[in-house]
């Protein structure tokens, strides 16, 4: 860890918190150490959750009008301050300077979205089987809230984390990812800028090594009511059996083995550059990113050949951000050595020595397209989260359904065709959460091991909320 570097605080009770503990967070690009970050202890995370408890009271009486404004205000000044939240996620990811813009105008359109949705808080008043008996369900909120938030999209993310726990009078706690502590901080500050009162929202890091007894210790908290947590499926399982043995339940978005099916009357060119989009959008370091494209045979060559021409003219002019780490850029190459041993071929181009071998450039990885894909393969059945995707030839629908659905996971499918029937009759066979869609006011989550819950739209906010049954005799 290098000296004289600054030093990223934690965020407790609305004040910035030193530790005895700091971690190096390094910027993609260079490979080289950006800045310091604290690392919180048991004794700190134990202090964040004392503060959101004592919030909790107050927050959770507030009138909707105020938390519908705040809202507003956040969404204002994260347009405000784009620029700056821009160079900041650029530095600790080495997102695109093109496409980090993106992601902060996304991230005020969902504070937007949830501020109006925050008025249609209702319960109801159902009519009970009894005569002489009246009753009412209450929506209220779980109390304090734990949200475990990855790197990919910290300002995305974190929001809606964030956001929705204090649009449903939550509180919460939030450990954001280590390698993108400031771009948690910068977020957190928009929201204490807009209004927040003092204990609402708390912000950790950890440092890698200490983060699962962290994590363990503030589920197992009582005044901890309920977890939200987005990576891996890996430790989405491990988080979720620490949630399980404390009886604490959990919402998680999880990872996935995302298929495009490329029909034959399909527009060609629509469906080849969404493909390329979807799969190198971020270097392909999004959950729903693009992993497989199952197309009939009747096409395939076309569609290869019309992949192949938009990839050139996309990177002719810009470069593809660098992915996070090297052990992700080698994890990456590992998997195509062990597709091209079997058989499989580079349609884009024999990259592979540049992805393995190009050291000058940070963690620069040029995106692949893989084909001649089979199921033993590894990078069939595994999440790539890289700039890599594999066509595979179909000789039906049925076995394109067939192939979509040969995974472990269930967080998004495509479908490209013109027949607006026949899109609804497959995606009723696909076993996922969600088929093309990308959009912050409708539902987003997985089924099977992609997760379970949804955050976003009216579904999110319910994850937030406690139903509450009273009855009274009339």
């Amino acid at each position: 860890m290098a000296d004289g570097l600054q030093t990223i605080p934690l965020w407790i009770n609305s004040k910035e918190e030193q530790s005895a503990e700091t971690f190096s967070v390094i910027n993609p690009d260079t490979d080289t150490e950006c800045w310091n970050a604290c690392s919180a202890s048991i004794d700190q995370a134990v202090t964040a959750i004392e503060a959101a408890k004592i919030a909790f009271p107050s927050w959770s009486t507030t009138k909707l009008a105020f938390r519908e404004k705040l809202l507003l205000k956040a969404a204002d000044l994260i347009e405000e301050r784009a620029a700056h939240l821009t160079k900041i996620m650029s530095t600790e990811m080495g997102i695109d300077v093109h496409l980090a813009p993106f992601f902060v105008t996304v991230t005020a359109d969902f504070c937007r979205d949830l501020a109006g949705r925050v008025m249609t808080l209702q319960g109801t008043a159902p009519i009970c089987r009894d005569e002489g008996r009246s009753a009412m369900v209450f929506k209220e909120p779980y109390g304090v809230m734990f949200g475990i938030v990855p790197w990919n999209a910290p300002y995305i993310l974190g929001c809606r984390s964030i956001a929705t726990a204090i649009a449903t009078g939550n509180t919460t706690l939030i450990k954001g990812s280590e390698k993108t502590p400031r771009s948690f901080l910068e977020l957190v500050k928009v929201f204490e800028d807009a209004g927040l009162p003092p204990g609402v929202v708390n912000l950790i890091y950890t440092e890698p090594s200490q983060s699962a007894l962290v994590v363990e210790t503030i589920i197992r908290h009582p005044d901890v009511r309920k977890v939200n947590f987005t990576g891996s499926t890996e430790v989405g399982r491990a988080v979720a059996r620490v949630c399980g043995t404390n009886l604490k339940p959990c919402l998680m978005e999880l990872g996935g083995k995302n298929s495009v099916i490329v029909l034959s009357d399909a527009d060609l060119d629509l469906a080849a550059s969404q493909c390329v989009m979807g799969g190198f959008m971020n270097a392909g370091q999004i959950r729903m990113s693009t992993d497989r494209v199952l197309v009939m045979a009747d096409i395939a060559e076309q569609f290869e050949q019309t992949v192949r021409n938009i990839l050139v003219d996309t990177f002719a002019t810009q470069k593809l951000p660098n992915i996070i780490s090297s052990a992700s850029k080698q994890r990456l190459a590992g998997m195509i050595s062990d597709a091209a041993s079997h058989g499989a071929r580079i349609i884009n181009g024999d990259t592979s020595e540049n992805n393995t071998e190009n050291k000058s450039d940070g963690n620069q990885f040029v995106p692949i397209i893989i084909g001649n894909i089979t199921p033993s393969m590894q990078i069939w059945k595994d999440e790539a989260f890289g700039p890599v995707f594999s066509i595979r030839t179909v000789e039906s629908e049925q076995e394109a359904v067939e192939a979509a659905n040969d995974t472990t996971y269930g967080l998004n499918m495509s479908i490209f065709t013109k027949d607006l029937r026949k899109a609804f009759a497959i995606a009723k066979q696909l076993e996922c959460g969600m088929t093309v869609h990308d959009e912050g006011a409708l539902p987003f989550g997985g089924i099977r091991n992609s997760g379970w819950g949804r955050f976003n739209a009216a579904e999110g906010m319910e994850e937030f909320l406690v139903t509450k049954t009273v009855t009274w005799d009339d």
